[in-house]
């Protein structure tokens, strides 16, 4: 609006210059809405079965959707001798358009990340279930030469199709929804946030790693966070601080010391000549 009167101010001669260019705004942090874990056991139960992987996936690793919705099998995505996904690629779904496969949002983006055996188990079972088919989907991954190419998606539509926007927000929506019943039969006060989505679970698992005492550098690399500054000006609130161990870490280091240098005779001080004398 400020910028509005400005520009006007400008064009009716009144001012020359517009104070307002080159002042960069802050960024707009977007709120951080982690569901309980409880919250995350119903979102899976609730998950129909050609869905079920993906959301205990999301929960398990961390990964944006679009780099969910671009795991292939058998070429990029998951090595389940090693228990880990490769993130490589995203499926990029614009609001108008055919889906596409894209590069990954910052370098730091392409990323090995270790996955839990329940996470691995259950993709298992999902491949086994419903087999990857063959999908003609233009691949953009390198920009300066896109193609066309035969892709195997992990996670696709009842017909086999690339997941759109509009599928992933309606499907989400179904399961959010069934999850809250389950969670009120069960009897606990425990609800799905309402703004939760399929993102949030990226949300849960970074704050879980915090809550398990991982490092900021750590979660930052399972993230794909560019820089460890991101992560921490995201997250900060989530590191625990009800326990202080500063003093126990210096005592640990400095306190060993004193012990390793205690004088055991008398020892000349070269400087003044003085004696320094154990303690009686």
């Amino acid at each position: 609006m400020l910028n509005t009167v400005m520009r006007t101010a400008i064009l009716d001669g009144v001012i020359r210059i517009n104070p307002c260019d080159g002042v960069k705004l802050p960024e707009v942090r977007r709120t951080v809405i982690a569901p309980e874990a409880l919250a995350v056991q119903a979102l899976i139960e609730a998950a129909p079965r050609r869905y079920k992987a993906l959301v205990r996936l999301a929960a398990s690793s961390g990964l944006r959707q679009g780099e969910l919705f671009g795991l292939e099998n058998g070429l990029v995505g998951l090595d389940f001798l090693r228990r880990k996904v490769e993130v490589s690629q995203q499926l990029c779904m614009p609001a108008k358009g055919p889906q596409y496969l894209g590069p990954l949002k910052t370098p730091e983006s392409y990323r090995d990340v270790p996955l839990a055996q329940s996470a691995v188990r259950s993709v298992s079972m999902h491949v086994a279930e419903f087999p990857p088919v063959d999908v003609k989907i233009e691949d953009r991954t390198d920009p300066r030469n896109p193609t066309i190419r035969t892709a195997r998606l992990l996670f696709t539509d009842n017909k086999g199709r690339p997941i759109r926007r509009s599928t992933r927000s309606r499907i989400w929506k179904c399961i959010r929804e069934d999850a809250d019943k389950l969670l009120r039969a069960a009897g606990t006060d425990v609800r799905v946030p309402k703004k939760c989505t399929l993102h949030s679970l990226r949300d849960c698992y970074a704050t879980t790693l915090i809550k398990k005492r991982e490092n900021v550098k750590t979660v930052q690399i399972r993230l794909g966070h560019s820089k460890p500054s991101i992560t921490l000006d995201k997250y900060v609130g989530y590191w625990p601080t009800d326990e202080d161990t500063t003093a126990a870490a210096i005592e640990s280091v400095l306190g060993e010391l004193e012990s390793v240098l205690q004088p055991s005779a008398r020892v000349v001080h070269a400087a003044a000549g003085t004696e320094l004398r154990p303690p009686a």
